[in-house]
């Protein structure tokens, strides 16, 4: 119970002055964790920031660094020094404070180098992550693509805006030559940034194997610049792109058996790619792959908390077919509205499933309806029912 006597604004103020004190400690401690780790590369932008980080762990190891990471991709991942990977637990949604659990771990496993994706959407939020958090001194930018339209905005130009926010002071900006919006430039020089353009003529270091996840060029020309600025000779570079581990979310192809009548279908993982543009670029790239299959069906899982996404693409969907994509499957929420949508828009939609239908269950009856000999495409979201059916196929397919 409060003494009578005490002065209610003094004891506020009392409080106050305490919580001031242990934020400024708080912070002082943060700031002398990050002086321990020599080294800081943070990545954003829309698409491909997992993969680029996956890319740098690697490539970095096989240099001789000592790495610990963050790849916020699919999953939450914690990448000790050792090369194992933990499933980074939270509670309640993500928040960028989560950063400083990673500086930590940094420091207490003797790292001299601190790779982490940013996750950030909001401008103001990035900037505190990047700034306060990470305080980078090399940043890379994949891309500046339509997503998150609700708080990134719509074009181009204002998607890169918002990307400025992680432009540390002082630092080094990796972007692809491509992707220079004139926000970037300005966003350097009221920072004091450095801007590296990486050529489009630098191209990939060397042609992917038949039996590896399939990536943009883009990637491995961004993350070799950034080696090359930190001295890494090219057979590090080499050797760490032949090494690393793609994200959950990467693009795939599985083959499986289609049931009773034996007859195999391309099962094709595009999910974490999530917007319109970047899944149509990534299958794209599957066109010769997938000639010898007749039927294309799209697969378009939808997150009720996502309703900006599924405009996207139901905008996209109506100026343009994926593949000769004419025939699309449900799965999520809301399935009923958009299935109205598509069908004006001229394709078919024979199916529609829930969030929570068991995997078996979606391929056992898809098999029922088409038989066998198509490919199903994947797409819209990496959302809980999509990872639940990607584990599916990894365990009952064959890599294609």
């Amino acid at each position: 119970m409060m003494n009578e006597g005490m002065n209610p604004i003094l004891l506020v103020t009392a409080v106050l002055v305490v919580l001031a004190a242990l934020f400024f400690l708080e912070k002082m401690n943060h700031n002398r964790r990050l002086r321990r780790i020599p080294l800081r590369i943070c990545v954003t932008g829309t698409r491909g920031k997992s993969s680029v980080t996956r890319m740098l762990i690697s490539i970095l190891r096989s240099s001789g660094k000592r790495v610990v990471a963050r790849t916020t991709g699919s999953e939450p991942i914690l990448h000790l020094p050792d090369g194992t990977e933990h499933l980074l637990r939270r509670r309640g949604k993500p928040n960028i404070l989560e950063g400083k659990r990673i500086v930590r771990e940094a420091v207490r496993q003797k790292a001299n180098v601190l790779v982490s994706e940013l996750m950030a959407v909001q401008p103001e939020t990035l900037h505190m992550e990047s700034a306060f958090i990470f305080q980078p001194q090399l940043l890379v930018v994949t891309n500046a693509r339509a997503d998150h339209l609700d708080t990134m905005g719509v074009s181009p130009s204002k998607i890169a805006k918002s990307l400025t926010a992680a432009f540390p002071r002082g630092g080094t900006v990796f972007l692809p030559e491509e992707e220079l919006d004139p926000a970037f430039e300005r966003a350097a020089d009221e920072r004091g940034s450095v801007i590296v353009r990486v050529s489009t003529e630098e191209g990939p270091l060397r042609d992917e194997e038949e039996d590896r996840p399939l990536e943009f060029s883009v990637n491995q020309r961004l993350c070799a610049a950034v080696a090359r600025s930190l001295s890494v000779e090219e057979n590090g570079i080499i050797n760490g792109l032949a090494g690393y581990r793609p994200d959950f979310g990467a693009l795939r192809v599985w083959e499986l058996e289609s049931g009773k009548k034996r007859r195999s279908i391309l099962a094709v993982s595009a999910f974490a790619a999530n917007d319109p543009l970047s899944t149509r670029m990534a299958l794209e790239r599957l066109r010769v792959k997938t000639e010898g299959y007749n039927q294309r069906i799209g697969l378009l899982n939808l997150r009720a908390d996502r309703g900006d996404r599924t405009r996207q693409w139901l905008n996209a969907l109506s100026e343009e077919r994926f593949l000769d994509i004419r025939e699309f499957v449900l799965l999520g929420e809301p399935v009923r509205p958009v299935r109205k949508k598509l069908q004006a828009a001229g394709y078919s939609v024979p199916c529609v499933f829930g969030p929570g239908v068991p995997p078996d269950v979606l391929m056992n009856s898809l098999f029922d309806r088409f038989g066998g000999g198509f490919v199903l495409f994947g797409m819209g979201n990496m959302a809980v029912a999509a990872a639940r059916l990607v584990r599916y196929w990894e365990k009952t397919g064959e890599k294609a």
